[in-house]
């Protein structure tokens, strides 16, 4: 821990020094300068197009000050803040599957610049002559949020997802990286951050996940991306056809979301059984153990091979795979398009009758 303040140490000695020296105590290092964000109403920008571009992206941010968890309600509105982040990351995601979407891809969330102060982020890409139609598309979606907020089923899914990342977590916390563990004792002294240990942590937010509310979240939201402070980037590659937009062409982007009329998002219905009916089980007919690798092989009532390897790699984690002869190579050449995207065209389109959207979390 000593050796990664080095960094640090000419801007804020001795406190840092004497702070680890003497096992991190709770008290801030006085005096310590703090960077202020100024308080600009109009829009910076940058445009960059250069011929080693090789796709067309866009960046909005927005410096704001980051609600420090230096307690137990500070990190509460930090899982508030994580669950705002996942489901507007769900709608861009969402969004970005339907025909004939200009935003290809991308996501939201928030960087911690210095101690108190962050920057949101809305970021994603587009075929460069659609780029601002898909900066325009991704801050309608932010703008539904705002407006309307989220869903039943969409608090229901982040709460899910958030309490499995933390019990996951939790089942190889043991097996963490020490530099993770040192960064996080840096923060405690450098930007007053609470550690009460990992124990502790995933206890507290599998008790407060279920108290968290809709109104919680949606407050959260309303602050995503301030209206202030916010600096646009859009990248283009250099290729003879594409058209420098104009800072004009951006700030009409914004007038034109602000101005628009915004339908709230279907209420969505959370998956049910994934099947109706569960199939006829097989069996093994026969078994071979393959004791060079410490694994067992199985043919299967259906001609399946299977060969099972037992490890103590990840904590209740199944990994599997399989393959059969021919795949693609069985296809006429002018299906090779389709056997390509076939599978990826699949994974996305959900299970029965669920989309993807619904099996989430």
């Amino acid at each position: 821990v000593v050796e990664r303040f080095g960094a640090l140490e000419n801007a804020r000695p001795p406190c840092i020094r004497e702070d680890v020296d003497g096992a991190l105590n709770d008290t801030p290092c006085p005096g310590s300068p703090q960077p202020l964000i100024p308080d600009v109403a109009a829009p910076r920008f940058l445009v960059q197009v250069h011929a080693e571009q090789t796709s067309a992206n866009f960046m909005v941010l927005a410096l704001d000050r980051w609600p420090e968890p230096a307690d137990w309600g500070g990190y509460r509105r930090l899982v508030v803040d994580n669950m705002a982040h996942w489901i507007i990351n769900r709608r861009l995601m969402k969004h970005s599957r339907e025909p004939g979407a200009a935003f290809l891809g991308g996501g939201f969330g928030a960087q911690r610049l210095f101690p108190g102060q962050q920057s949101h982020v809305l970021a994603g890409g587009a075929e460069p002559e659609r780029i601002l139609d898909a900066m325009e598309e991704a801050l309608i979606e932010v703008e539904r949020l705002h407006r309307h907020g989220v869903t039943a089923v969409e608090l229901d899914q982040a709460q899910r997802e958030i309490a499995r990342n933390y019990a996951d977590y939790l089942k190889v916390a043991d097996e963490e990286d020490s530099a993770s563990a040192a960064a996080e004792l840096v923060r405690h002294v450098t930007e007053d951050e609470a550690i009460p240990g990992t124990e502790a942590e995933g206890a507290y937010v599998q008790l407060l996940l279920p108290e968290i509310t809709m109104q919680e979240v949606n407050v959260a939201l309303a602050a995503l991306l301030p209206d202030r402070n916010r600096i646009v980037v859009v990248s283009l590659p250099e290729n003879g056809v594409v058209v420098r937009p104009t800072e004009d062409q951006i700030v009409q982007v914004f007038a034109d979301v602000a101005a628009r009329e915004i339908a709230p998002p279907e209420a969505g219905v959370a998956a049910g059984t994934l099947v109706a009916q569960a199939p006829t089980p097989g069996s093994i007919l026969a078994e071979r153990k393959l004791d060079d690798v410490g694994a067992v092989e199985w043919i299967l009532s259906n001609g399946a091979a299977v060969v099972v390897k037992p490890t103590d790699y990840e904590v209740d984690e199944v990994l599997y795979r399989a393959d059969s002869w021919g795949g693609s190579s069985l296809y006429e050449a002018s299906d090779e398009v389709a056997a390509r995207t076939a599978v990826a065209i699949a994974l996305a389109s959900g299970v029965g009758g669920h989309d993807i959207e619904s099996l989430v979390g």
